[in-house]
């Protein structure tokens, strides 16, 4: 018997390391899917000459080595109670980074329950670490703390609390980061560096008043009203407590460490019922593995030596092995750039306190490295989107919530790993009147900020994110603020959590300025009308209906496959694999060459046994102008396109509409975004071509939709393409 290996749900792990795959860490870990009813594991890894190196018994799913294998190709099996799963084989190559994981008491042993335990110490007072910008900037924001006072308590727990009104839920946490994240921060940094009187007041002032809140009510990591107040709370108070403690006597202090230890408690306590080893897909859950680090080495002396160990093993275990869940080896983050903006921050303090007090690093990982590159490609300062996936509307999303899109996305990343292609895009990134959610990046001591020559990355016009299921396409990396840009998703991730129905979506970006990308909002906030009866579908992308039917969403199942890509001097191409996002196909097949100089062009095949309709979509922020299979976006940039099909007629027709149940007067707010659709009639196979002319050309369309059989220069690079 076999025991299944299969993902059952978005929120499972992905086993690994895969069957013939090359590992990039030594010594590495192994994951798996648990087996419902069984209770513990044989796990066996033996080398190439069947010689076993390792054969133990474990409960959990998680095992790591805790030696280096030397370079060469090994195999591993499990065997439990319901069967054996059977030998997966991976190779260690002499590339692989080395990741000996400290242990726990090993990084314990070195923290001192006296004086400063987080990141800043007596070393760090020294101003000469930070950026004087940034401490200018530090000054602005002390200033907004100071009048802005004490944050109100929380009552969207309580009944006949107005919807939507400041005591909400969503209204109120998004203030509450403001207090807390920004002005409690602010001040402990300032306190920390000037030793200020009024600063000192007001911390003890704010960090008395919330610890007063009961931690087990609304203010909870895992309570039933929402987590986000914890989260905030959870992430700040540990270093903000560090660093200000001398700010109060030994009976306030021993009244905020019983709250810091039940925050701490919660985190332990949410992590494991929500089986987060082997279910790492839950969103809000991945930020608090580094803050329940964080919090052992802060509460190191106050706790008891076995809690504080147990809870940063556990951390440890986690980040030494899968994570990041939403990131692969390639540097790209399946969630989007809105969201991997923050995503990629909350463990910073973390990794950094384990390099302080172990000299090991996570950010060696070939994830945290490669990140740059995600950075580069697809959260450009001038981008009017940010494409993929919840928050891509970054050009108003940085006003619906504030801070959540990092200032500097590139912090630390390009400090560390960035080549000049990188740098150069963090330089044009806005400079900022006050610090928004993550004020801690800021000040991060230099030491941390080192570049490291050996590990830079080196930008390309093309880039292929495998695990995270992204492509990007530049025309010019050395001019991209006058470049063009096609951006491309097909995910093995699914739609579930924040990602869309939308597995071979794509954005067309001219100088920056989104003619082609996704339309929808969240609305009032994720869960809103808008946001799950149009944004999260496939009709609010740039993807067909098919019967008038999109993808599923909310599936770990509605994957998309990049079957090639290919990069030239003059064009690159990609091939997309979408029959497994559609129930209702056999066979989808989406082509997409982007010619550097200025042409798009998007080629499917569609087939079905049974007959089916196409609504072919596209969106854009430009007011068409549209006449049977031409139109024309005109805007800060322009471009004209044409749709074919090989048996039909194309006729579009474009609406500023949204079709929802019940509309709100407040969504004909928002931006107006156009949706162009194209109805082909039932047929058991479809050939549509959609051709894309940014600079206008003068390209014969007709032409180069029937078969490319001109002599233009495009007709014939387009032969040689589809050769």
């Amino acid at each position: 018997m076999v025991f299944d290996q299969t993902r059952k749900s978005p929120r499972d792990i992905f086993p690994g390391p895969e069957n013939k795959s090359t590992v990039k860490t030594n010594p590495l870990s192994f994951y798996w899917l648990p087996v419902q009813g069984v209770n513990s594991y044989t796990f066996i890894l033996k080398n190439s000459a069947n010689v076993v190196l390792q054969e133990v018994v474990t409960a959990e799913n998680i095992f790591h080595l805790k030696e280096k294998l030397p370079v060469g190709t090994y195999s591993w099996d499990l065997i439990c109670s319901e069967g054996q799963r059977g030998w997966y084989e991976f190779t260690i190559d002499q590339e692989a980074e080395d990741w000996l994981v400290p242990s726990a008491k090993d990084i314990l042993s070195k923290v001192s329950i006296d004086g400063y335990k987080h990141l800043w110490g007596e070393k760090e007072k020294d101003s000469n670490q930070y950026k004087s910008l940034n401490l200018e900037i530090l000054n602005a924001n002390v200033k907004i703390a100071l009048k802005d006072g004490i944050p109100p308590k929380p009552k969207f727990h309580l009944p006949d609390i107005e919807e939507n009104g400041e005591n909400d839920y969503t209204p109120y946490f998004k203030k509450l980061r403001h207090y807390i994240d920004r002005n409690l921060v602010s001040c402990s940094i300032a306190y920390f560096l000037y030793q200020d009187e009024e600063v000192k007041n007001y911390i003890r002032t704010v960090l008395l008043e919330v610890c007063s809140w009961n931690p087990e009510g609304p203010c909870a990591v895992d309570g039933p009203w929402g987590d986000e107040v914890g989260l905030s709370f959870s992430r700040c108070l540990f270093s903000v407590y560090d660093l200000t403690k001398d700010c109060f006597s030994d009976v306030e202090k021993q009244f905020i460490e019983n709250t810091l230890i039940q925050y701490a408690r919660q985190i332990y306590r949410r992590l494991l019922n929500t089986n987060f080893k082997s279910e790492p897909g839950k969103s809000h859950v991945g930020r608090i593995s580094a803050y329940l680090g964080e919090a052992s080495i802060v509460l190191k002396g106050i706790v008891e030596d076995e809690e504080a160990e147990e809870w940063l093993q556990y951390s440890l275990d986690i980040y030494g092995s899968f994570f990041p869940f939403f990131g692969g080896e390639d540097g790209g983050w399946a969630e989007g750039s809105f969201y991997a903006s923050s995503y990629t921050k909350w463990f910073m303090p973390f990794f950094l306190l384990v390099e302080k007090y172990s000299g090991f690093t996570f950010l060696n990982k070939p994830f945290y490295q490669n990140f740059c590159h995600y950075l580069f490609h697809f959260m450009q300062p001038h981008y009017e989107v940010h494409s993929f996936c919840d928050g891509f509307w970054t050009y108003c999303i940085r006003e619906e919530w504030q801070g959540f899109w990092a200032q500097d996305p590139f912090s630390v990343y390009a400090d560390r790993f960035g080549d000049e292609y990188v740098s150069s895009s963090r330089e044009r990134l806005e400079h900022p009147s006050h610090f928004d959610l993550h004020v801690f990046e800021h000040f991060f001591p230099k030491i941390y900020l080192e570049k490291h020559p050996t590990k830079q990355v080196k930008i390309t016009n093309d880039k292929h994110f495998r695990d995270a299921g992204f492509v990007a396409m530049q025309s010019n990396i050395k001019n991209m603020d006058q470049g063009d840009s096609l951006l491309i998703r097909c995910s093995k991730y699914g739609s579930s959590s924040h990602q869309h129905a939308d597995q071979g979506n794509f954005t067309l970006l001219k100088k920056g300025k989104a003619l082609i990308c996704s339309s929808g909002y969240f609305g009032r906030g994720y869960g809103d009308r808008l946001h799950t009866e149009w944004t999260k579908h496939s009709i609010a992308h740039n993807v067909p209906l098919i019967n008038g039917v999109g993808q599923e969403t909310n599936s770990h199942s509605s994957v998309g496959k990049v079957i090639d890509v290919i990069s030239k001097d003059l064009y690159s191409t990609c091939v997309l694999d979408l029959s497994e996002s559609y129930q209702n196909v056999d066979v989808y097949i989406r082509k997409i060459i982007f010619i550097r100089d200025g042409l798009v062009v998007i080629k499917d095949y569609i087939s079905s046994e049974n007959s089916i309709s196409i609504d072919w979509n596209l969106h854009s922020l430009y007011k068409p102008t549209m006449e049977d299979n031409l139109f024309v976006l005109e805007g800060d940039e322009s471009f004209t396109g044409k749709v074919y099909h090989d048996q039909f007629s194309a006729h579009g027709e474009f609406t500023d509409q949204y079709k929802l149940k019940e509309s709100r007067d407040e969504y004909n707010t928002l931006r107006k975004q156009y949706h162009l659709t194209w109805k082909f009639e039932k047929a058991n196979q479809h050939k549509i071509v959609g051709i894309f002319d940014l600079y206008c050309n003068n390209i014969e369309f007709d032409i180069l939709a029937n078969r490319f059989s001109g002599n233009d220069q495009y007709s014939i690079l387009l032969n040689q393409i589809f050769e």
